[in-house]
């Protein structure tokens, strides 16, 4: 069960799920598009994975977005990305919630 909420619609946040990956530990997939193009600047990006009374109670990585390296790809579109934040864990987060924080660099 997913729960999203946020108090801006730009970015967008498209999806979130979780992956396995080769190592066997769980990472959160976060994918982010801009509203329309140009309307965004770089941002940092920053996920924490929330259970209570477990192992995921814990910040798990930060990242920066510049969306205007990838709009010359996009042609005409809004920028796009996808960030991978790894958990560190080979447990899947169940119940587990995903905060994202988004603001300027």
């Amino acid at each position: 069960m997913a729960d999203i909420s946020w108090e801006t619609d730009d970015p967008i946040v498209e999806s979130v799920q979780f992956e396995q990956g080769k190592t066997g530990q769980w990472n959160v997939i976060v994918a982010l598009r801009e509203h329309w193009r140009d309307s965004l600047g770089t941002k940092v990006v920053k996920a924490r994975l929330v259970q209570e009374g477990r192992i995921f109670d814990k910040d798990l990585d930060s990242g920066t977005w510049t969306p205007a390296a990838t709009r010359t790809k996009a042609g005409g579109k809004p920028s796009e990305t996808t960030m991978t934040f790894h958990t560190g864990s080979e447990e899947y987060p169940e119940k587990g919630k995903v905060e994202i924080e988004i603001s300027e660099a």
